[in-house]
């Protein structure tokens, strides 16, 4: 493979990872499609958001689940010598990891789903029944 090939594929394939659904996603979407979206309302609550589709083919339905996480991590350390020892010292912290997962769903005109997507991270988010 020529240099400029494995170039263009280090940039294409970043790209291209944020774009493939997750396996869990992949379930929740086969089991959400055709099903009533009185299904959906009762699994996830009143959705936060709902606008019409283009062409008046029905709606989409939109819920936002915060994924924020806390972890307690090493924020920095220092090295001095103490006699003829070297000693290491690590000061933790708790590190907030910010996030988000938006849970897109189209509802067509006989109220039955028709494709169901995910925004964001949605790590440790029931995604179907």
């Amino acid at each position: 493979m020529s240099t400029r090939a494995r170039l263009i594929l280090g940039l294409l394939l970043p790209t291209l990872a944020g774009c493939i659904p997750t396996l869990p996603e992949l379930l929740a979407s086969n089991q959400w499609q055709g099903r009533d979206a009185k299904q959906a309302i009762d699994f996830f609550g009143p959705p936060m958001r709902m606008e019409p589709l283009p062409g008046g083919a029905g709606v989409q339905l939109g819920w936002y689940r915060d994924t924020t996480y806390v972890r307690k991590e090493v924020v920095g350390s220092t090295a001095e010598m103490q006699g003829n020892v070297m000693v290491h010292t690590n000061y933790w912290d708790d590190v907030a990891h910010p996030g988000g997962c938006t849970i897109l769903m189209s509802v067509n005109k006989a109220r039955q789903i028709s494709d169901f997507a995910t925004k964001g991270r949605c790590n440790g988010v029931d995604l179907a029944p």
